[in-house]
């Protein structure tokens, strides 16, 4: 699993952008998700040139802990691969295995129409997916969204409206994992 990149404020990415002399219409964008007090961006990749940026409503992310504290000790002598269902969940800081707002899927995005519902539910998915994950760990691999709108879909009632679709194609959206 990747490691949890960083948090950056909306204002300094701004900040960012433009010293990397990103185009006026990438600056708009920014600008549009600072407009929007309490959000926070997280970096795409380590070289910080693209952000996901979020709402951000601390009490509802699953924090990245051990919940023992012998995890570290168990995830050196291999556990974490030997007894998954158990490791992962709650030894997810040694094993690596912390859920983010933004699984290993398609980035989702969020467009002005929807964006209060999209980033509502990116953390109710995070709720979801820990819960799936609780029952059955493969969850955390398995269920996931292959189109970056899919959340905007869920939004726009789509998981009912096309459901053959959506339920293969946005599982985490539509929580049909």
């Amino acid at each position: 699993m990747k490691q949890p990149l960083p948090f950056i404020s909306s204002a300094l990415l701004l900040s960012l952008l433009k010293l990397s002399g990103c185009t006026s219409e990438r600056e708009e964008q920014i600008s549009a998700v600072d407009s929007h007090v309490g959000m926070e961006c997280l970096a795409e990749n380590t070289d910080l040139d693209s952000f996901r940026c979020i709402a951000s409503k601390q009490s509802l992310i699953i924090p990245c802990v051990d919940v023992n504290p012998k995890c570290e000790y168990w995830a050196s002598m291999g556990e974490c691969n030997k007894n998954p269902q158990f490791m992962k969940i709650d030894c997810r800081k040694s094993c690596l295995s912390c859920i983010s707002l933004h699984p290993d899927d398609e980035p989702q995005v969020a467009f002005d129409d929807t964006r209060v519902e999209v980033l509502w539910h990116l953390y109710k998915s995070q709720e979801y997916l820990h819960a799936k994950a609780t029952s059955n760990i493969a969850n955390l691999k398995n269920c996931g969204n292959n189109y970056a709108e899919c959340t905007h879909w869920w939004a726009k009632g789509e998981c009912e409206t096309n459901p053959r679709f959506m339920k293969t194609e946005c599982r985490l959206a539509c929580r049909t994992c």
